[in-house]
């Protein structure tokens, strides 16, 4: 029993801790400008819109800087905390033979990010039209902006959704309920109707790519291709308008494109096991 128990608080705890840290940095990070800018306007004397003064202390905030300060700190107290489990559990083994082809991965992540724009177009306007994170994020330079959603929120969301969330999960659990769950897990986590919409979507195809090969290295290579095309294309389209029907056809050609890289994937598990068990 303590051992469920055990499983339930790590599920729980590393997600909220993950929030948590988000909170408290964005606060620390913004309460110096907040204090500049309000004390300024008292020691001038000049009145002043309390919307105005959120608008200046916004405009000088780097959520770029905020997400790689966040998760930082996010993975040196998991690593504290997890490390001798870890190294126990070979979470990070990189064994060439077992893993799928890492260019298939990335392949995934491009399509799924492509395809996710006719499935948002399906779903109801409520839904559709819902404002994204990612365009407040994204934009003030592309170097940070690659580094924090590539690079540090995918091996962050990973290590805590795919390596303790869904391992966890497969201890209490058969192993299609361990991947929906985590997914739900996932999606509630980005407060975001839209983004938890298909972030539970992506939540399963990381998932299932995870248990398939047994390794962070998959789901990490998958997320970061997604995260990064967000990135790429939010700089090189900019503002500029898409005819909707060619948009609509990459996007089917993408979904396409994902589910038979998906099919990939699964043969590849499925060989390899074979080979196992000669």
């Amino acid at each position: 029993m303590s051992k469920i128990f055990k499983n339930i608080w790590k599920i729980i705890c590393y997600p909220l801790l993950y929030m948590w840290i988000q909170i408290v940095v964005s606060f620390v990070y913004m309460f110096i400008p907040a204090f500049n800018v309000i004390f300024t306007a008292i020691m001038s004397g000049d009145e002043y819109n309390a919307d105005v003064l959120t608008n200046q202390i916004l405009s000088g905030v780097n959520l770029s800087i905020i997400i790689i300060i966040s998760d930082i700190a996010t993975f040196l107290i998991i690593y504290l905390l997890l490390k001798k489990e870890w190294k126990e559990e070979k979470l990070w083994k990189f064994d060439k033979t077992k893993i799928s082809p890492l260019p298939i991965c990335i392949v995934l992540g491009i399509t799924l990010n492509l395809s996710f724009d006719l499935i948002i177009n399906l779903l109801p306007k409520s839904i559709s039209e819902y404002p994204q994170p990612f365009d407040d994020i994204i934009g003030n330079n592309f170097i940070l902006d690659l580094f924090s959603i590539v690079i540090f929120a995918a091996l962050l969301e990973e290590i805590i959704f795919r390596g303790i969330v869904l391992k966890n999960l497969t201890k209490m659990m058969k192993i299609p309920a361990a991947v929906i769950i985590q997914a739900l897990i996932f999606g509630i986590i980005h407060l975001n109707l839209l983004q938890s919409s298909y972030a539970f979507v992506l939540g399963l195809i990381l998932g299932l790519a995870y248990v398939w090969f047994d390794s962070i290295w998959v789901s990490i290579t998958i997320h970061g291709a997604f995260n990064a095309t967000s990135v790429v294309l939010m700089y090189v389209l900019g503002e500029k308008e898409i005819n909707e029907i060619y948009w609509m056809i990459i996007s089917a050609i993408a979904l396409i494109t994902s589910v038979l890289c998906m099919v990939v994937l699964s043969r590849e598990r499925i060989r390899k096991e074979k080979i196992y068990e000669l």
